[in-house]
Parts: C-alpha cells; structure tokens; sequence
C-alpha cells in the first residue's frame, strides 16, 4: 500500500533560524522544521535548550517590518519581503538576503527577530485554505532598556548561535545560555550583594561578601573601622553575646524576575503578618525593600556557608538604644548605606 504521508520540505535554514515565541509567551528553539507541499502538516523539531534566562530581560514583543514568504512548490523556497518608507508612502519590496544577513542586521540595531508559533500555525492554514503562499510576520523583541550591556550582549550571541548553528544545536544554545545566567549573575552579586551587610550563620560575625569567579567568600569585620565598630557595638545582643535578630519574614531573590521591571535583586517580604503590620508591599527592588525595612530595624543578609543559590534570607538586627558613635548615619540605616544612600540608578 504507497505511503499516504504528504511529502515535507525542509525550511530548517529560515524558518529554523529563529527563535519561536509560544502561544504561552515561551521562548524556544528549533533543530529542524519541515513543511508539507499543500501546509497540511508542520513537522518542527523543537530544541530542548531552556531559554527561561531570557524571558525576564524581555520588555515587550514588537510588530517588524519584514514578512517571510514560503513557496513549497517543486523545492523549499522561502525569501523576505520588506515594508520601506518611499516618499509620504510604504513599499514593500523583495530582500535578497539570506535568513542569518536578516537576523544580524536585526540584532546590530538591538532588534531581537522571533517567530510567533501561533501566527505560524494560522499563517499555514489561511495558504492551505487560499492556496496562496505562506506569509508569515517577523516579530521583534524588546529588551528592558536599562540591561548591562553585557546581558544584552549574551542575548544577541545566543540568537547569533540559534541562527548559524544547523542540526542538533543543543549544546551550543546551552552554552549561551550559561554565559547569560553567569552574566546576570555576576552583575547581581558584584553589583549589589557585596555591597549589603551579611550575619554569617555559623560564627555569628558580621562581615562582607567577596568573590572571585564563581567563588565566594565571607570575611568578617576587623577592628580597623571605626564607623563599623561603633555601629556594632550599638545592636542589641541576647545573653549568649549574640546579635538579636527578627529572621524569617524575607528573603533577597539574585535575579531578575519577570513580573517586575527593575533589574536589580527583588526583596520579597513573604511573612504576610509582617507586612501588614508595618504596611509593606510584597515585593520591592533591593534599594526600596532595604530603604523600607531600614525603618524597622537594620537590614543584613544571612550567608548559610554554603554556594549561594536559590533565595537569601533577610535578617533584621535591632539598636540597642543606648546610643553610640555614629552621628550622621542611624543604626538601622548603617548596613544599606552603600546601595540605599549611594548613588543607585534602580
């Protein structure tokens, strides 16, 4: 009995070049995709690389001015239209380009070039219906314009990479993506973290945290400062000579996150009971949450020894009330002085 499959034509090298939107806002990857002669049938490969690190840099998804066209007929045919500006009218003229010129010129002007799966789909039945070629509207993404340039940097190698790459492109997307999660992580740690006070857990010492690469490294306060010395002889202490702390009502979360536009860590004050008492928002950049709490007691982080991954806890240490020799700077404000008082651009 002959095969009754439609015969699939191969559009790895345009379609597969960009990144796919999902119908749920989720951004993905092809290795291949073949279309059938009559668009009854779209047969993507999907890529396995996740792209989650992107979708928090993303402001928002923007109409282009380019439209691929799919020409099945006797082989894969596929090449661009454009829309350009001709006097006070647009004309839409035919680019002789190949899909990665389209895409590099896109990202030189911080144009991010995506299909939309959707717009794919429907785009398939609508040529199917008509018997028309397949249009289907190039979309751009927006990245929050406040980036480090190099986040936006690993974004557009990873596009480049998606792009270029043919085949199984797993482990080279999964590259890109780490350096953009190392990137991103880095900027938050260097950026912002090593600037707060941290409480470590195990020897009860205030200190700092510093890092070299990936490692990082608490070192508690020496005697040489005046200023720290004084503001840690004015915290309230228990009868064991520890600190007196309020613990476990929020945490500091090192990365971006998308319901959110700053891009700076969020302080997530989770303890409901808390918030309420003291009229708090649930969530605040680190310089608003830190600037907030400061009113309560004095915010630090809590280092537990180990790598520092997933949230940080919040730990707020109260004055002593019997005054000191910090004059200019209160006791609850002393330990964000550097990211609450310096100059911030979050």
């Amino acid at each position: 009995m002959a095969d009754a499959s439609p015969e699939l034509l191969d559009f790895s090298g345009s379609i597969g070049a960009f990144v796919i939107l999902s119908q749920k806002g989720q951004l993905f990857a092809l290795n291949g995709i073949a279309i059938s002669r009559d668009f009854s049938k779209l047969a993507p490969r999907i890529n396995t690389a996740n792209f989650h690190a992107v979708h928090p840099l993303v402001s928002r998804v923007k109409p282009s001015n380019i439209v691929l066209v799919i020409h099945p007929g006797d082989r894969a045919q596929a090449y661009f239209l454009m829309d350009i500006k001709a006097g006070p009218m647009k004309k839409t003229i035919k680019v002789f380009q190949e899909t990665v010129d389209i895409i590099t010129s896109a990202l030189e002007d911080d144009c991010f070039p995506i299909i939309h799966l959707g717009e794919l789909q429907k785009a398939a039945l609508q040529s199917r219906k008509n018997q028309t070629p397949l249009s289907i509207p190039i979309r751009y993404l927006e990245l929050i314009p406040t980036l480090p340039l190099t986040w936006s940097a690993a974004v557009k190698d990873l596009f480049l990479v998606n792009a270029e790459a043919s085949g199984d492109k797993t482990v080279l997307l999964e590259d890109k993506l780490r350096v953009l999660r190392d990137e991103v992580r880095d900027s938050m740690f260097e950026n912002y973290l090593t600037k707060c006070i941290w409480l470590d857990s195990a020897s009860g010492y205030l200190g700092r945290l510093q890092f070299e690469n990936t490692n990082q490294k608490f070192s508690p306060f020496g005697p040489g400062d005046a200023q720290t010395t004084s503001f840690m002889q004015s915290l309230a202490r228990q009868a064991d000579g520890s600190f007196e702390t309020r613990q476990e009502f929020a945490n500091v979360i090192p990365s971006l996150v998308k319901q959110h536009p700053w891009t700076s860590p969020t302080l997530h004050i989770y303890d409901e009971d808390f918030r309420v008492k003291n009229r708090l928002d649930e969530f605040y950049s680190l310089y608003k949450g830190l600037k907030a709490l400061c009113a309560i007691g004095a915010p630090v982080l809590l280092h537990g020894g180990a790598e520092l991954e997933g949230v940080i806890p919040v730990t707020l240490l109260q004055p002593s009330g019997r005054g000191g020799d910090i004059t200019q700077i209160s006791v609850r404000e002393f330990p964000a002085k550097e990211i609450v008082w310096a100059e911030t651009t979050f």
